[in-house]
């Protein structure tokens, strides 16, 4: 597939993961069948940078008694600058029930008052 179709899917793609990650219901009860704790950390991604050259360029034409032009660009690639972004401690039950299975995040609280293979009920209002 050439870039430009590409660039072009790119978005009609993140619409669709948008879409598909608001499908479904939340968990709201079911037996603990694991705990994860991930601590806060950074995530840090290379973001690169282009710079864009453009130029006309001008033809004389003796046949049409003057100048033809023609302008094009060129992106090229200039830099890459680390952009970090911190994600605070989250704690996650992970859930199952007769239809659900999946994790769920909780408060800490929550988190350490649960044990694997103990029952678990969304509180009220979340």
């Amino acid at each position: 597939m050439d870039k430009k179709k590409l660039m072009a899917a790119a978005p009609l793609v993140a619409a669709s993961f948008i879409l598909l990650a608001g499908c479904g219901t939340a968990i709201t009860s079911g037996v603990v069948l694991g705990k994860k704790d991930v601590p806060a950390h950074d995530i840090t991604r290379w973001v690169p940078h282009y710079r864009t050259t453009c130029r006309t360029t001008y033809v004389y034409s003796s046949s049409q008694h003057g100048y033809t032009s023609s302008y094009s660009c060129q992106m090229l690639y200039a830099y890459s600058l680390p952009v970090s972004r911190y994600v605070p401690e989250n704690w996650q039950l992970h859930i199952h029930n007769s239809q659900q299975d999946g994790w769920v995040s909780v408060n800490e609280v929550t988190y350490n008052s649960q044990a694997v293979n103990s029952g678990w009920q969304a509180a009220e209002g979340s």
